[in-house]
C-alpha cells in the first residue's frame, strides 16, 4: 500500500492543493496545483484523489487528508476503489506549504523525488 497526504484550500479567486507520498518516512513525490478559480473543497480534494489515482497503476493507496467536514472522506471513498481516504487534523506541514506555494506561483508542479536521487 502506497501512502499520501493531500490538503485542499481556496478563496474566492482560486484553489491550490498540495500532495506527498511517504515512503520508508521519506517524501519520494510532491505536487502543488494551482487551479485560477474557486473549487469546492470536495471537487479541490478530487483533483488530489485523481492525481494520485494517476500514479498508483492498480496500487492501493491511503490517503490522509486535513478536512475536519465530516462527509467529505465517505464521499471521496466512494470515487476509487482502491483509494482509502481518512481524515486527520494537521496532516502535514509539507502538503500545507505545497498548496500555499501553488497560489504565489499560480501554476502547477510535480516532482518525483526518487528519480532525481
Amino acid at each position: 500500500m502506497r501512502y499520501f497526504r493531500l490538503e485542499a484550500t481556496h478563496n474566492e479567486n482560486d484553489t491550490r492543493i498540495g500532495i506527498e507520498e511517504i515512503r520508508e518516512e521519506e517524501v519520494v513525490y510532491i505536487a502543488s496545483i494551482y487551479r485560477d478559480k474557486q473549487l469546492s473543497k470536495y471537487e479541490a480534494l478530487r483533483v488530489g484523489i485523481d492525481r494520485i489515482a494517476d500514479l498508483l497503476g492498480g496500487d492501493e493507496a491511503k490517503v490522509i487528508i486535513n478536512d475536519v467536514r465530516a462527509s467529505t472522506p465517505d464521499r471521496l471513498v466512494r470515487v476509487r476503489e482502491n483509494i482509502h481516504v481518512k481524515r486527520r487534523k494537521n496532516s502535514g506541514f509539507i502538503v500545507l506549504e505545497l498548496s500555499a506555494d501553488a497560489v504565489k506561483r499560480k501554476n502547477s508542479i510535480t516532482e518525483n523525488l526518487k528519480e532525481c536521487i
